[in-house]
């Protein structure tokens, strides 16, 4: 996952649930590669659900990505360049990925990429 960001040249859109910004920011190297990305103005959005438990690390995540906010918000992906998608069934606070599912199939990342604008544009 790391690797792809390192190589992205457009952007990074992420969705996912109220523990995504803690995995974000609670992962070093993933982290560092977000900020990377940012420091080589990629693009980078994030929809999450934020609530009291994850508010502080959204106020963090809020200096390095444009951050909206989804209530009830469920799933997890990126897609980076809309040429990758990355997805995982659950995410747990502090936890590392259980699973990861990799695409570089045009339709899926079109499809992909249709939901989260649509939430994006639906997001606060």
């Amino acid at each position: 996952m790391v690797h792809s960001f390192d190589h992205a040249m457009v952007g990074c859109d992420f969705c996912g649930n109220w523990a995504a910004p803690s995995i974000i920011l609670g992962m070093d190297p993933l982290r560092n590669a977000v900020v990377r990305a940012k420091r080589r103005g990629i693009r980078l959005r994030c929809i999450t659900d934020i609530t009291n438990d994850n508010v502080s690390y959204c106020k963090e995540l809020c200096k390095i990505v444009e951050l909206r906010h989804f209530d009830g918000l469920k799933g997890n992906f990126v897609i980076i360049d809309g040429k990758e998608y990355l997805a995982t069934a659950n995410l747990q606070e502090f936890k590392p990925l259980p699973h990861l599912i990799y695409s570089n199939v045009p339709e899926v990342i079109m499809q992909q990429q249709h939901i989260f604008d649509t939430l994006w544009y639906k997001a606060i």
